[in-house]
């Protein structure tokens, strides 16, 4: 185990110039993201928002890895939003 993400440089610099993930920089350390994400915290590096994550990093992301019943539910769902808007505007 590398005790790296005890230096203020490199950790910075890994997680804010070359953004890899809290996750990413524990397993290349050998050790948790609650560690990691502590010493970023010690070190007063911000941490980004979830949703600046995009596509596989994001675990939240809803890409087109849904099922096909997901992604028509959410299709109905943009649909019926874009006519009660319609619908209002024309009131």
């Amino acid at each position: 185990m590398t005790e790296l993400y005890k230096n203020k440089s490199w950790l910075g610099y890994t997680y804010t110039i070359e953004k890899r993930s809290i996750r990413e920089i524990a397993r290349e350390v050998g050790r948790g993201s609650t560690t990691i994400y502590r010493w970023l915290v010690k070190f007063g590096i911000k941490r980004r928002e979830r949703s600046w994550y995009k596509g596989e990093k994001n675990a939240a992301w809803k890409g087109d890895e849904a099922d096909p019943e997901t992604i028509r539910r959410r299709e109905d769902k943009r649909l019926y939003h874009l006519k009660k808007k319609e619908s209002d505007l024309n009131v």
